[in-house]
């Protein structure tokens, strides 16, 4: 009889056990699960981050391609602007001879004194595009700028969601070996608890 009492409480113990196991194994499941949803909502977001690099780099790209056009264009305008300045020294030059030329002289100097008004003009325009040119390439540059220091805080960004995905699939094995672990313990209560069922009868 007290071989059988013995027994009937060690099988008490085990079913209690087997009953915490249980528990245990549930609290691991839900935990699980909330690891498995984080670890869904992260893969959203790296892959909202990669496309929101993605359009990055595309803007970039655009921005580059203007800013190419324009310094092209820049450089063009800068040609021309030291062409008028050699013509302007030209003029100059003839607008000193025909001054010092004679009364016959007189519509060949009013015509370089058009010729040097419409120069003037033009090179008043070309000032003014350059100006224009100029302003938009500091704000291509700057545009430039800004999108490199985007692009880099998105990249750090997509790092930073993948070590932290990394953490948590090491966590989801931990939590896998732990439950299988677990579960062969409670397989093993079971066991025993049918063998103990098997010998009281």
């Amino acid at each position: 009889q007290e071989e059988l009492a013995s027994e009937k409480s060690e099988s008490a113990l085990r079913m209690e056990l087997n009953q915490e196991t249980t528990q245990t194994l549930q609290e691991f499941g839900e935990q699980l699960a909330d690891i498995t949803a984080e670890v869904s909502d992260l893969q959203a977001q790296l892959d909202a981050s990669q496309q929101e690099l993605q359009a990055e780099r595309d803007r970039f790209g655009t921005a580059k391609r203007e800013l190419d056009v324009a310094r092209a264009e820049l450089s063009k305008l800068e040609q021309r602007n030291e062409q008028l300045k050699d013509e302007m020294v030209e003029l100059r030059r003839r607008q000193q001879e025909i001054q010092q030329s004679s009364e016959r002289d007189r519509r060949a100097r009013a015509d370089a004194e058009s010729r040097c008004s419409s120069c003037e003009q033009e090179k008043a325009d070309l000032a003014r595009q350059l100006q224009h040119y100029r302003c938009e390439q500091g704000l291509h540059q700057r545009n430039r700028a800004d999108l490199a220091e985007r692009e880099e805080l998105s990249q750090q960004r997509q790092s930073d969601l993948m070590a932290r995905m990394e953490e948590l699939r090491l966590g989801l094995s931990d939590a896998a070996g732990h439950n299988k672990s677990l579960r062969e313990q409670v397989d093993s209560s079971e066991f025993f608890c049918k063998q103990l069922k098997a010998a009281l009868r």
